[in-house]
Parts: structure tokens; sequence; C-alpha cells
């Protein structure tokens, strides 16, 4: 399942999944549920997060950008 993933993938994961959504004309957040109950999602920090996740959340993960700084990623 879901959390058999864990740390960089596991917030990789819950990135492509709310972008994935968020792409949906209409859809602007994407929450969680597991069996009908909310459950927190991972933020692009790869922080917990409660809220509503929205795909500007893991800016940092796009383009190249490493999420633990705010400088690009050098290309070799």
């Amino acid at each position: 399942g879901f959390y058999n993933v864990v740390g960089d993938d596991l917030r990789n994961a819950f990135a492509q999944v709310v972008c994935t959504a968020t792409g949906i004309a209409g859809v602007c957040a994407a929450a969680f549920e597991n069996e009908g109950e909310p459950i927190p999602g991972m933020d692009g920090n790869g922080q917990s997060s409660d809220r509503p996740l929205r795909c500007e959340d893991y800016a940092g993960l796009r383009r190249g950008r490493n999420p633990s700084t705010t400088e690009p990623e050098s290309a070799s």
C-alpha cells in the first residue's frame, strides 16, 4: 500500500497524487482518507499536514530543485 513507501519516496508519491489530482479542472486541493477516516498527507518539505494540499506545496520538488535548499541543483 501507499504507506509501505517511506521518506523521500513517500513525499514524492504524495506530490504526484496531489499534482495529478489538482491538474483536473475544478480541483484545487487534495485531502486524504483511509477507509473513510481523514489521514494526514505529506507536504513538499516532508512534513505531515492535516490540511488539503495543493501542487504549489511541492514547488521545491519541481524543475530540478532540491527541496532542502533554495538553490537549484547543479546540472552534471
